[in-house]
């Protein structure tokens, strides 16, 4: 066989086996332990923005909707561009009951970039339904 030298394995190679135990343990419905996984990853700058994802959707299926909402801002303040993460923000909030929060995260995370500071109103937004 081609085996390497004994040892301990590569740190990212550790860091790529909790992640993908974690997603089976979360696939096949144990939240609790997918998410004590994904707790340990989170100082590995490698899966920085999948784990708090990762961490929101178990704390969704625990319902614990607060710890979720801050994991998925947790995700959002790694990637600012995360559709992912945007989406998922947005539809706990609309679970949530908390509309105001969705146009909020649509706002600061979809919206145009060119005013940063400037609390102006985009124009463009759509309103179906």
């Amino acid at each position: 066989g081609g085996g390497g030298g004994g040892g301990a394995l590569p740190l990212s190679t550790v860091d790529d086996l909790l992640y993908e135990v974690a997603k089976v343990y979360l696939t096949v419905g144990r939240p609790l332990v997918a998410l004590e996984l994904y707790d340990r990853l989170l100082a590995s700058e490698r899966y920085a923005p999948l784990v708090h994802l990762k961490r929101g959707e178990c704390l969704r299926a625990l319902r614990r909707d607060a710890e979720a909402a801050s994991a998925y801002s947790s995700a959002l303040a790694v990637d600012a561009c995360s559709q992912e993460a945007l989406v998922a923000a947005c539809c706990l909030s609309l679970r949530r009951r908390k509309p105001r929060e969705v146009l909020s995260l649509l706002e600061l995370h979809a919206g145009p970039r060119q005013h940063r500071g400037d609390a102006g109103d985009g124009g463009e937004a759509e309103a179906e339904g």
